[in-house]
C-alpha cells in the first residue's frame, strides 16, 4: 500500500500533468489517483442507499 506522501505527491504529478502539461516521469501502474478517488467516491455514496 502506498503511503500517505506517495500517494499525495502522485495526485499532485497527475494534477500537473492534466492542469500544466508537464509529463510524469514514470507511468502510473493501475488506476490513476483520479480514478481511485472517483471509485471510493462511487463505493461511499452506494454505501449510504443501502
Amino acid at each position: 500500500m502506498e503511503s500517505v506522501r506517495s500517494s499525495a505527491e502522485a495526485f499532485m504529478d497527475e494534477l500537473r500533468e492534466t492542469y500544466l502539461g508537464t509529463r510524469r516521469g514514470e507511468v502510473p501502474d493501475g488506476p490513476t489517483v483520479a480514478e481511485r478517488l472517483d471509485a471510493a467516491y462511487a463505493a461511499s455514496v452506494a454505501d449510504r442507499t443501502e
